[in-house]
């Protein structure tokens, strides 16, 4: 089960990221977490920009109502 937080600026939505994955989407979870693969690099932030895309898709979404707020230089 995902453990979402709502707050007052919105929903927090824990992520697992697997960055450099061959697939790229939704895998199921891990730990609480919704496990998200994107086939970008971690470097300098593209694969940040990569989830925020890919979730802006599947949730039919702007890509600037979604924010990043914890984990940007780790998988959690």
């Amino acid at each position: 089960m995902i453990r979402m937080e709502a707050n007052e600026q919105g929903t927090l939505l824990p992520l697992r990221v697997h960055p450099g994955s061959r697939r790229e989407g939704l895998d199921g979870t891990h730990n609480g977490a919704l496990r998200v693969r994107v086939h970008t690099a971690p470097e300098k932030g593209k694969a940040n920009d990569a989830i925020c895309k890919l979730l802006a898709k599947i949730l039919d979404c702007r890509k600037s109502s979604l924010r990043i707020v914890s984990g940007q230089n780790s998988r959690n």
